[in-house]
C-alpha cells in the first residue's frame, strides 16, 4: 500500500501528522517494516493508520498481536496520567480562580 499526503487528509489525518509525514516522504511511501519502524520513531501515528485502512481479519489479526503492548503501555502510563490529571485539575481550579477574581477588579 502507498501512503500519500493526499491520501492521509482523505483518511482525516491531524494537520501536524501530515505535515511531518510530507516532510519524511513528500512523494509518498510504499510501507514496509522499515518506513512503519521509522515512522513510529519520528512520532507518525501507526496504530492510527492502521485502524483507518486495515479490513475486518486484517484489523482482528492487528489487534490480537498489538494487544499485549497495548495493556502493557496503559499499566505503565496509568500512574503517569493520574499524576497529569490531578496537576491539571488543580492548575485549572487555581486559574480559574485568578480569572475570577480578575473580572471582579474589572
Amino acid at each position: 500500500m502507498k501512503v500519500t499526503v493526499e491520501r492521509l487528509k482523505k483518511l482525516g489525518a491531524c494537520r501536524g501528522q501530515v505535515a511531518r509525514f510530507e516532510r519524511m516522504w513528500p512523494r509518498g511511501a510504499v510501507v514496509t517494516l522499515r518506513r512503519a519502524l521509522r515512522a513510529g520513531r519520528a512520532g507518525l501515528d501507526v496504530d492510527w493508520l492502521a485502524w483507518m485502512v486495515l479490513r475486518h481479519r486484517a484489523l482482528a489479526a492487528y489487534n490480537e498481536a498489538t494487544a499485549p503492548a497495548r495493556a502493557a503501555y496503559k499499566e505503565a502510563a496509568a500512574p503517569a496520567r493520574a499524576t497529569y490529571q490531578e496537576a491539571s485539575a488543580r492548575a485549572f481550579v487555581a486559574a480559574l480562580k485568578e480569572q475570577e477574581a480578575e473580572d471582579v477588579t474589572d
